[in-house]
């Protein structure tokens, strides 16, 4: 848990903590490094994030310090509810019980089926799609966007008829049979948080009940780097390279073959190299420093840095973002790819295939990248234009949670088509 997050809950007289980390774990057992070689393995990975979403689901509400807020006999009130929409629809039953507003929270742009469950328009081809990843995309043929209708709808279908399904009996299990369907619910949700910046996505049709924040991880003074690190990097004069894949997609695991392109590329750079790497016995050229570790927005504030590879996780775009650090993006999964290709879009970037990755190409990309001016340049045009608002991220988003509070729901922002006809909307929707 973050220091100073932990510092503050603890001086709150008006919270209460129920400590669900232990579900972490489950997630941060995923590892993602192997998918984009096998497609099988990402078949099931999807798979197996269906069932985590129902054993979440589960070990929340059976939690017992949860438990005693909404067991029978209780009379416990709160004033909204706000839930993960991701996985586990079967936790909004807690605002039917409680008789409050539910409010969403994603911490990524929102799914299909829930701009579908919401009346918000499905567009299957449109770069905004994340959940196609490299299929979706503007002037496509039309077999192309016939292909992208039928897995959207495909996908938007399975979810409420075996997923939401799924969701409604564990939801039954603790609330009893005689509560609404967990669907009915989420179309009442009174307000949508979406950690996303707007400026980093596809602009797209929203309803109006939607609201954007964004950079509420991003720290107001850089981390301290550990010693040896600033040592490092403080002695990069020429400029340094980081790489980091994130959290669930570990370099370690790569395949043999791709650890020595990035080597092999890393080792004729004019620059140093810092490396998020997940063994420390790991052999590496003499200008590459590896770590299992890093305070990554310590070292993306370094006056050093020339660029960030990355895989295109969302917080680590907005961290690029904040310290104007140009990118290159090697996507494997999910919204990772959405997020690339939007930000070599806003010509920040670079996408390269890491499956057809080859060593000159990497290389060349690199001294392209941060040899060029422009690229720092655009870098620095697009944070100057996220900092342009006439509100604070955090304090809007506050605003508005408390406005549904204050009101009691916020129904007027309801969107009315969303009970139209489906068969209406898959065709007209359908094909854009």
């Amino acid at each position: 848990m973050d220091s100073d997050y932990e510092q503050l809950s603890m001086h709150l007289i008006n919270y209460t903590e129920i400590d669900f980390g232990f579900e972490y774990e489950k997630i941060d057992d995923t590892d993602l490094s192997q998918t984009r070689w096998n497609l099988t393995q990402l078949g099931g990975l999807k798979t197996r994030l269906l069932r985590l979403g129902h054993d979440i689901a589960e070990d929340v509400l059976s939690h017992p310090d949860l438990l005693k807020y909404y067991a029978n006999g209780t009379n416990v009130q709160f004033d909204a509810v706000i839930a993960e929409m991701i996985m586990t629809p079967a936790i909004y039953m807690l605002a039917h019980k409680f008789h409050a507003p539910l409010i969403g929270i994603m911490s990524m742009d929102l799914q299909n089926c829930h701009r579908f469950n919401f009346g918000s328009p499905v567009l299957s081809s449109h770069p905004s799609n994340w959940e196609l990843e490299n299929y979706t995309g503007l002037n496509l043929p039309f077999w192309k966007r016939l292909t992208n209708y039928i897995n959207t709808w495909w996908s938007i279908y399975s979810w409420f008829n075996t997923f939401a399904a799924k969701q409604q009996q564990i939801a039954e299990k603790y609330f009893g049979k005689d509560i609404p369907h967990v669907i009915d619910v989420a179309k009442n949700m009174s307000l949508i948080l979406i950690n996303q910046e707007p400026l980093l996505a596809y602009a797209r049709p929203e309803i109006p009940n939607i609201i954007h924040f964004s950079g509420l991880h991003i720290k107001k003074t850089p981390p301290v780097l550990s010693k040896n690190l600033k040592d490092f990097l403080d002695s990069a004069t020429n400029g340094f390279i980081y790489m980091s894949l994130g959290t669930n997609v570990k370099s370690k695991l790569l395949p043999k073959g791709m650890l020595e392109i990035f080597t092999n590329a890393f080792a004729n750079l004019p620059y140093k190299v810092l490396w998020k790497f997940e063994n420390d016995s790991f052999h590496v050229p003499s200008n590459v420093f590896i770590s299992k570790w890093i305070q990554q927005q310590g070292v993306l504030a370094h006056p050093n840095i020339k660029l960030f590879i990355y895989q295109g996780g969302l917080q680590s775009t907005e961290e690029a973002v904040h310290y104007a650090v140009p990118l290159i993006g090697m996507p494997f999964v999910f919204d990772q790819v959405y997020q690339v290709k939007k930000m070599v879009s806003l010509g920040v970037a670079k996408h390269l295939d890491i499956v057809q990755l080859t060593t000159p190409e990497l290389h060349d990309t690199i001294l392209e990248i941060a040899g060029d001016k422009r690229y720092k340049d655009r870098m620095l045009t697009l944070r100057a234009l996220t900092k342009d608002k006439p509100y604070d991220s955090l304090e809007n988003a506050i605003w508005w949670i408390e406005f549904v509070m204050r009101h009691n729901g916020a129904p007027h922002l309801h969107f009315n088509g969303v009970d139209t006809a489906c068969y209406y909307r898959m065709g007209i929707e359908g094909f854009v």
